[in-house]
């Protein structure tokens, strides 16, 4: 899925530094049910986890990338606990794209 600017997309294992940055941010991970990043190797568990939930149907998290270079900039997705549905949407507002409306 995408929009004149973004991109909506499955994480794979290149986004691993993106995934790290995103959710080694305090900010982002007080409104997240995981402990703040502090290596990169938990962005990849993290990645893992996320598609085998998906594989499972247990939930998604998809990644919203910017279209120009498909970096990623945040996630978007649900989760079935006890036969409901949470959604939540977490993004990182990175430096160079604060002040730009997507």
């Amino acid at each position: 899925m995408e929009t004149a600017r973004l991109l909506l997309r499955q994480t794979t294992l290149d986004d691993a530094d993106a995934v790290f940055a995103i959710f080694a941010d305090p900010h982002v991970t007080q409104f997240h049910d995981l402990d703040t990043l502090t290596h990169v190797e938990q962005a990849i568990a993290l990645i893992k986890r996320r598609a085998k939930e998906f594989e499972s149907g247990r939930g998604i998290r998809w990644g919203i990338a910017l279209k120009a270079n498909h970096r990623l900039i945040g996630s978007i997705g649900t989760k079935i606990r006890n036969q409901k549905r949470s959604i939540g949407i977490y993004r990182r507002v990175i430096a160079i794209i604060q002040g730009t409306l997507y």
